[in-house]
């Protein structure tokens, strides 16, 4: 029996046209020795959207729905808790249950559906995160914007060149669920309210700090303006 890749996406109806694209970069790179199944994380798809998505199985690729329209109560039944930009949806916060919900995985990948595969997944999958909760990319898209680089080391309280991007999480989902990390999440959202730039990505950083293995950036390649290469 092959070994199965399962890779999470958050996704409502207005990301179904780039999570195809994602999707399907996944499977033009894809090992034949290796099983892929993607587990799609939604709210509120229609039968439509979902007949369109699967279209995209093929031998070695399958695909999952599994609904979050309830069960997130303890996210959404504040004012406080509300994402304040209107281009932040709960669906950025779905990633953060995934060690909870799938306790037949051990370890995982997320991805932002808004990206393309440019080679085979199952390469970084194999990356060895020792005890690390998660690996993942350094942010270089905000390295060099001062504004931001105070919010990061003042607000999240997380060295400049020690904040990730969570748009990429390779997740060491076994240790997650060992170190509570859902409910830690949970505890700082009630408690601080904290009036963040980058939702998720934020509290993964003050989560997750001091045990991240730093990936190299071709696996999350960010624009910077200030880099030239």
């Amino acid at each position: 029996m092959k070994k199965e890749i399962p890779i999470f996406f958050a996704i409502d109806s207005s990301y179904v046209p780039f999570v195809s694209v994602a999707i399907k970069s996944i499977s033009e790179n894809s090992s034949k020795d290796y099983d892929y199944k993607i587990i799609i994380l939604h709210q509120e798809l229609s039968k439509e959207n979902k007949q369109d998505i699967m279209e995209l199985e093929t031998k070695n690729l399958k695909i999952r729905f599994v609904s979050m329209d309830k069960g997130l109560e303890s996210i959404t039944d504040r004012k406080e808790n509300k994402l304040r930009c209107d281009y932040f949806t709960l669906t950025i916060y779905y990633r953060l249950f995934i060690p909870e919900m799938f306790p037949e995985y051990d370890k995982g990948i997320y991805i932002d559906s808004d990206v393309v595969a440019n080679g085979d997944i199952s390469k970084l999958y194999n990356i060895d995160l020792g005890d690390n909760i998660i690996g993942a990319c350094m942010d270089n898209s905000i390295k060099d914007i001062e504004p931001l680089v105070k919010y990061v080391q003042g607000a999240v309280g997380v060295k400049m060149e020690e904040y990730i991007n969570s748009g990429m999480l390779l997740m060491n989902i076994e240790e997650m669920r060992k170190n509570k990390f859902s409910a830690k999440f949970l505890e700082l959202l009630n408690k601080y309210h904290f009036d963040s730039v980058a939702p998720d990505q934020d509290y993964i950083n003050a989560i997750c700090n001091g045990r991240i293995k730093y990936l190299d950036e071709e696996w999350d390649t960010m624009p910077n303006d200030a880099r030239k290469n």
